[in-house]
């Protein structure tokens, strides 16, 4: 159902309600959630930060991380797990030390669907 606005005379709108129905398949608003989540970590300067570290110098500590983008330890926790939550780091536990990497086919996958959206 569409909402159609017709002008009639300066200053008058009409309002109708248009029965045709389209095929279209029904919008997936959980996906539509999801979508919305990853975009928004993504778009954050500080997260932008952390995965421009790792594609420069590669696989990073929480620590190494927080020093280079000049924010206290928990904070960058709470963004580095952001990222992680939407897949796009990999962590990989070396002796007592954690290290993050970019999950280049996550990123590659989201990039491609945001490309495919904006056409």
């Amino acid at each position: 159902m569409l909402l159609e606005l017709t002008y009639c005379k300066p200053g008058t709108l009409i309002f109708s309600m248009n029965t045709v129905k389209h095929n279209l398949p029904p919008l997936d608003y959980g996906k539509v959630r999801e979508a919305e989540f990853i975009v928004s970590t993504l778009h954050h300067k500080r997260r932008q930060r952390i995965l421009d570290l790792l594609e420069t110098f590669g696989a990073m500590t929480a620590e190494h991380l927080s020093d280079e983008i000049n924010l206290d330890l928990s904070t960058t926790d709470n963004h580095i797990n952001m990222l992680r939550r939407i897949g796009v780091l990999i962590v990989e536990r070396r002796e007592r030390a954690e290290y993050f990497f970019l999950n280049e086919t996550r990123l590659e996958q989201i990039t491609n669907a945001v490309r495919n959206f904006i056409r």
